[in-house]
């Protein structure tokens, strides 16, 4: 009985410091601890050692060399800064505490019975893990400690329920003031994990309106088509709670209900058009999906400088002009007053964090066309080669949706794939940046480029549309990063 109970504190309280927000501004941070306490409750904390934390969790080649590269011991050091500050502010007042001793790398959860008396607290072997969903059907991977992350990083919900026209109240939890929140419309119950890793919950904090879900449609223009399948549609509304801050807003849309490709079997531009309203005040008037996006495409609209209101919950309404509006997602997460966070991404299936902490996620959610490669030799001159392991080849396409302004756009490339593949050209919004770019004429530090264009603005439906067009030679990217330079 002790074992179980002390397991479920142990796991509560791993919880507790996710919800917190202490690790959400530093994904790095996140993404170790997450990974160390899956291998505690796993029983393998024995196993947990700088080489299989960089490989396993930072996602570092075989040939890893702690010598040359000392990510693991940064952000270890960085790791236990943060959970000294949480328990002496915030978790004062836990019972059980967690550390991880100088030099070591396994947690450990301490049983604080008084400010001078700290006793360890786990004495015996914890019970069987619980059975978990089969990762196969949720886009995960099967075993390991990817399996965990989905289990502990839940975004925190509100301590009280919100009444929905459904008769159900939302989930009765806290809100996370600076963790991602992921609601997928039309999810009736469970959570979702898309092929980034990220977990989306169920639908919850609406009024009114009713589930529609079109499994098999296909959706353009996007590799997660589970998100466009399902929405909330009619008259409804979403009261969502938000700790006080400024929050980035992106919400999803794909028509298939009108055009050449929707289940209804007519209609088109202007079938369906609607406001969007943030806090009572217009966001975006008279939206048409088809007309941004076209029919059975996905389109998403960002906002920045999102605040919820007075009375603590972020309002979205969406107004009818012609036919009724509709939804397929919701995300907000942290954001910066005035600007947009720096978006970094990389053409590999799994995210990277970098020497410096910075986390860059898997290009799957923006990009369209090309296949991913793993290139046969190591851009190894460059600063931090992990950003060059992977790559993607073909004839591609980013679409990435930004508010009004202006932006950087970096973009790293290399000849570590295919030295000889010829030159490709490089448009943003139909107009051309480079044209047949050879990376091996163009390129130093073992052919790698990086390239920069600044002061680039959106088009008129919010998005930066990157295009790598054969020229005659495949296109082929590594990385892409867009900087926020909107004048402030």
């Amino acid at each position: 009985m002790l074992a179980a109970r002390t397991f479920a504190e142990e796991r509560k309280e791993v919880q507790a410091i996710l919800n917190s927000g202490v690790l959400s501004r530093a994904p790095g941070l996140e993404q170790l601890f997450v990974y160390i306490t899956s291998r505690f409750f796993e029983g393998a904390a024995e196993e947990l050692k700088e080489y299989s934390i960089a490989v396993d969790a930072f996602g570092r080649a075989p040939d890893f060399d702690q010598k040359r590269d000392s990510i693991v011991r940064v952000q270890a050091r960085r790791l236990r800064e943060r959970l000294t500050e949480y328990y002496a502010t915030e978790g004062a007042d836990h019972p059980i505490q967690i550390t991880i001793p100088n030099g070591q790398y396994a947690p450990k959860f301490v049983s604080v019975t008084s400010p001078t008396s700290q006793t360890e607290h786990r004495d015996l072997p914890p019970p069987p893990l619980p059975a978990l969903p089969n990762a196969s059907e949720n886009g995960t991977e099967r075993g390991g400690w990817r399996r965990w992350f989905a289990v502990f990083r839940i975004p925190n919900r509100p301590e009280k329920a919100a009444a929905v026209s459904n008769g159900h109240s939302a989930a009765a939890v806290s809100p996370n003031s600076l963790g991602s929140i992921r609601i997928l419309a039309g999810l009736t119950e469970g959570e979702y994990i898309d092929n980034s890793g990220r977990v989306w919950q169920r639908d919850q904090y609406f009024q009114g309106g009713v589930v529609f879900s079109r499994p098999t449609h296909l959706i353009f223009g996007t590799r997660e088509q589970r998100i466009f399948r399902s929405g909330r549609e009619g008259n409804f509304s979403y009261d969502i709670p938000l700790a006080p801050g400024v929050y980035e807003l992106r919400l999803y849309f794909a028509e298939t209900m009108f055009g050449e490709t929707g289940a209804a079997g007519f209609g088109g531009e202007a079938t369906r058009i609607f406001d969007i309203l943030i806090n009572g005040v217009a966001a975006l008037k008279e939206f048409d999906v088809i007309c941004e996006s076209g029919a059975g495409a996905a389109s998403i609209k960002m906002f920045k400088d999102v605040c919820p209101a007075l009375d603590g919950y972020l309002h979205l309404g969406f107004v009818p002009h012609s036919w009724v509006p509709f939804l397929n997602a919701i995300e907000i997460s942290p954001g910066l007053p005035g600007r947009i966070q720096r978006i970094r991404m990389v053409a590999q299936a799994q995210g990277y964090i970098d020497k410096t902490g910075h986390y860059w996620e898997p290009d799957a959610r923006y990009a369209s066309g090309g296949q991913l490669v793993r290139p046969g030799r190591e851009a190894a001159d460059f600063p931090d080669p992990g950003v060059f392991a992977g790559g993607r080849f073909g004839n591609i396409t980013y679409t990435v949706p930004v508010p009004p302004g202006r932006y950087g756009l970096r973009l790293y490339t290399s000849e570590t794939w295919n030295p000889d593949s010829g030159g490709f050209n490089i448009l943003c919004n139909g107009v051309a940046l480079e044209r047949q770019l050879n990376v091996r004429k163009t390129g130093t530090l073992r052919h790698v480029v990086v390239l920069p264009f600044d002061r680039v603005e959106p088009d008129f439906q919010g998005r930066i549309v990157l295009s790598l067009v054969p020229s005659p030679g495949y296109a082929f990217i590594n990385a892409l990063e867009i900087i926020d330079q909107t004048p402030q």
